[in-house]
C-alpha cells in the first residue's frame, strides 16, 4: 500500500512539473556548411506562482552548450554568456535571436533540417525537463542583424582566446556571421 502512495506520490509531481513549465515553439537554427556554432531558440512558460530560473542546458549535439544574451553597445551588438535566465511566474521568456538564446559551440554533429536533438535544461528549484528540438532553417531576422555582430567569448567556459587574441576572434566570428548571413539570404532569394 505505502509503495502504491509513494509511486502515485511520484507521477503527481512529475505531472505537476511538467504543467509548471512547458518549452514551445523550439528549433537549432540550420547552418551554412564549414560553419562549427549554431544556438537554439524557443518560449519557455512559467505556470507556477513562483519566479524560477534556467541554470543549465544540456545537449550532446556541441562540446558546449551555453546560455547567451545580446545587448546594444555603442551601436554594436555584443552576445555574451550568461549564469542564468529568469522565467517569471505566470509568465514566459523567450529565446529568440539578438536576445536570449543557447549557443551551441563546436557542433559534434552535421545539422540536418527536420533532424531532431535531445536537450536537458536545469532550473532553479532542481527540476529538469527534457525535450527533442529540431533542426530549422529560418530566414526571418536575419536582414535585421547588425554586420558587425561580435560573440564577446571571455565569460565563456569554451573560450581559450587570450585578451589579446579577442580583437582578431571578433573578426573571425564577424566574417562567419556575414557568411552566413550572404548564404541565408540567397537561399531566400532561391525560395522566391
Amino acid at each position: 500500500m505505502l509503495k502504491k502512495v509513494i509511486v502515485s506520490l511520484f507521477i503527481l509531481c512529475s505531472f505537476s512539473f511538467s504543467n509548471e513549465i512547458t518549452i514551445e515553439n523550439s528549433y537549432i537554427r540550420a547552418i551554412a556548411p564549414g560553419l562549427t556554432n549554431s544556438a537554439a531558440f524557443m518560449s519557455i512558460n512559467n505556470n507556477s506562482k513562483e519566479n524560477i530560473f534556467l541554470v543549465k542546458v544540456k545537449s550532446n549535439i556541441a562540446k558546449n552548450v551555453e546560455m547567451h544574451t545580446a545587448s546594444m553597445k555603442n551601436g554594436m551588438m555584443s552576445m555574451y554568456q550568461v549564469p542564468k535566465i529568469e522565467i517569471k511566474a505566470h509568465s514566459k521568456t523567450m529565446l529568440k535571436p539578438g536576445s536570449f538564446h543557447i549557443m551551441l559551440i563546436n557542433l559534434n554533429k552535421k545539422l540536418i533540417i527536420n533532424d531532431k536533438y535531445k536537450f536537458t535544461f536545469i532550473f532553479s528549484n532542481k527540476k529538469e525537463l527534457s525535450i527533442l528540438i529540431p533542426v530549422k532553417k529560418i530566414m526571418h531576422n536575419m536582414k535585421k542583424m547588425n554586420k558587425h555582430t561580435s560573440h564577446n567569448m571571455k565569460n565563456s567556459s569554451s573560450s581559450c582566446v587570450m585578451k589579446k587574441d579577442m580583437k582578431n576572434h571578433s573578426k573571425m566570428h564577424n566574417k562567419k556571421m556575414n557568411q552566413d548571413m550572404k548564404h541565408n539570404s540567397s537561399m531566400t532569394k532561391d525560395n522566391k
